[in-house]
């Protein structure tokens, strides 16, 4: 049974977290980038995350995404508190559902 875990990490938090689940699952690992990097720093990249929430926009992946097709099971692993700003999700073919309590 094959296994993806694909995550998004500003801080490299949610990376510590992936890597984790890799160690424990053996599932291959895509770390989700955008074309063009977010800025350093909470205060700069929440703020570019909220205006592509606002204006509904869709960030390039940087690389490749592996074939979905092949994989069984696929661990999506990302900062929750910014699901609704990033996109990046959604350009996989994604659904993306958020606990509508969250800010």
């Amino acid at each position: 049974m094959a296994k993806l875990i694909i995550y998004f990490s500003l801080s490299n938090n949610t990376k510590k977290a992936a890597q984790k689940v890799q160690e424990i699952t053996g599932a291959d690992i895509y770390r989700l980038e955008a074309k063009n990097p977010y800025p350093e720093g909470y205060s700069k990249y929440s703020k570019v995350g909220m205006k592509e929430f606002e204006d509904d926009i869709h960030p390039e992946i940087k690389e490749k995404i592996p074939n979905l097709e092949k994989y069984d099971t696929i661990y999506l692993n990302n900062m929750i508190l910014l699901i609704r700003r990033l996109f990046l999700l959604q350009q996989l073919g994604v659904q993306v559902l958020v606990n509508p309590c969250l800010p």
